[in-house]
């Protein structure tokens, strides 16, 4: 263990206190903490609107906002490490498939 001046001259200590610290002296401060996102919120979203647009193949919007949505999450799970990829690509396949219903349903592709 260093003694007062060891450690006053070793470690430049402007101020060597003594005495108990006062309850209203003591601050304590958290240590800033990284803010890492564990999850894809536009690919969950994405996944969502596959999945609604099974339902709801004939309101054209829905299909067409899951195909959008999810390749927004297929370029954000680029920069989180693949995170949410996989559900973004499913829910793509999904409005995409049910896009092309849609399209079928309305006259606008025919096989």
């Amino acid at each position: 263990m260093l003694t007062k001046k060891e450690a006053e001259s070793k470690y430049h200590v402007v101020k060597w206190d003594d005495s108990e610290p006062k309850e209203k002296d003591v601050t304590f401060k958290k240590a800033p903490s990284q803010k890492t996102e564990t999850k894809n919120n536009w690919a969950n979203v994405g996944l969502a609107l596959g999945l609604i647009s099974i339902f709801f193949a004939s309101i054209g919007i829905i299909p067409l906002s899951g195909i959008i949505v999810n390749i927004v999450g297929i370029n954000k799970s680029k920069n989180m490490n693949g995170i949410g990829k996989t559900k973004a690509i499913i829910g793509l396949v999904l409005s995409s498939l049910y896009m092309l219903v849609n399209m079928y349903i309305y006259g606008h592709l025919v096989f």
